[in-house]
C-alpha cells in the first residue's frame, strides 16, 4: 500500500530508496503467486452496472500468464508462470455469473485466451451447454495464430453474437531496430 511507504528521489529524479512509513512493513515487498486458480475466490456474485456499459457481458478468468514468453511484453512477464483453471472451474464460474447476472453473453479472459490448452472443449462445452439460451461467447484477447475454423465455429454456433479482438505481436524484432 502506497501510504506504507515513502519515497526519496535522486537529484536526477530517479527514485533513490523506498523507506516503509510504520514498523512492521516489509522493506521489500514480495510477490505472491496463486498456484491454482480453482482455489482462489473468484468472486460469486459480479457487480452489475446499472448504466449500459462497453461490454454488456460477464468475465471469466480462464488463465493467468502467457505460454509465449515475448520479451517485449511486460504483462506476460510479470503474470509467470501459465496458469489455467480447470474446464469444469471454468463452467462452474459461468454457470453462477450467468444466474447472479442474467448477462447474456461469457467474455473467456486471459492475455491470450486461444492459447488456453483446453479451449476447444471449454467453447465446445460451454456451446452446448448453453445452446438453447443463445448465450453468447467471446475471446477478447486472442493470438490470429491460435485461432481456428472450429474455434470459430463453436463461438458462432447458432448465430450467437460473439466477439473477437485479435491480439497481433506489436514489437518490432531484434533486428529491425
Amino acid at each position: 500500500m502506497p501510504k506504507f511507504y515513502d519515497v526519496e528521489y535522486l537529484p536526477d529524479g530517479r527514485i533513490g530508496r523506498v523507506v516503509p512509513t510504520i514498523s512492521g512493513v516489509p522493506w521489500r515487498v514480495s510477490k505472491h503467486t496463486v498456484m491454482d486458480l480453482d482455489e482462489w475466490p473468484y468472486p460469486k456474485q459480479p457487480l452489475v452496472p446499472l448504466a449500459e456499459t462497453v461490454h454488456e457481458r460477464m468475465s471469466v478468468e480462464i488463465f493467468r500468464g502467457c505460454t509465449r514468453g515475448c520479451r517485449f511484453c511486460q504483462a506476460g512477464m510479470i503474470t509467470r508462470p501459465v496458469r489455467e483453471r480447470s474446464i469444469t472451474g471454468i463452467g462452474e464460474m459461468v454457470e453462477r455469473g450467468l444466474k447472479a447476472t442474467g448477462f447474456e453473453e461469457v467474455g473467456l479472459l486471459s492475455l491470450s485466451s486461444a492459447d488456453h490448452t483446453e479451449i476447444a472443449d471449454i467453447a465446445k462445452g460451454l456451446a452446448d451447454r448453453y445452446e438453447e439460451d443463445k448465450v453468447g461467447l467471446s475471446l477478447p484477447s486472442t493470438r490470429v495464430d491460435a485461432f481456428n475454423i472450429d474455434l470459430a465455429n463453436e463461438l458462432t454456433r447458432n448465430g450467437r453474437r460473439s466477439g473477437l479482438t485479435f491480439a497481433p505481436r506489436a514489437a518490432a524484432s531484434g533486428s529491425a531496430r
